[in-house]
């Protein structure tokens, strides 16, 4: 996380899940991470929440667990 967002200037638009759970498979793993950049990133904020138009329903061909979150750095003037 902290070089996601040392890589950006200005904005941050992730697209994924944002709720703890164990490994899915071997390549999927559900994390919270808005506490975190709440917490951890004080001069990023939240700017939007998009909630997906196809969250998943237990058919992974059909939907999905993320969501989209867009943070805004609130210094990036200065």
């Amino acid at each position: 996380m902290n070089t996601l967002f040392d890589a950006s200037t200005r904005y941050i638009v992730l697209y994924s899940s944002n709720f703890d759970s164990g490994r899915e498979s071997l390549h999927v793993r559900h994390r919270s991470f808005t506490d975190f950049v709440e917490n951890e990133m004080p001069r990023w904020k939240l700017l939007e929440y998009k909630r997906n138009d196809f969250p998943y329903q237990g058919d992974y061909r059909k939907g999905s667990c993320s969501d989209f979150y867009v943070f805004e750095i609130m210094d990036h003037y200065e």
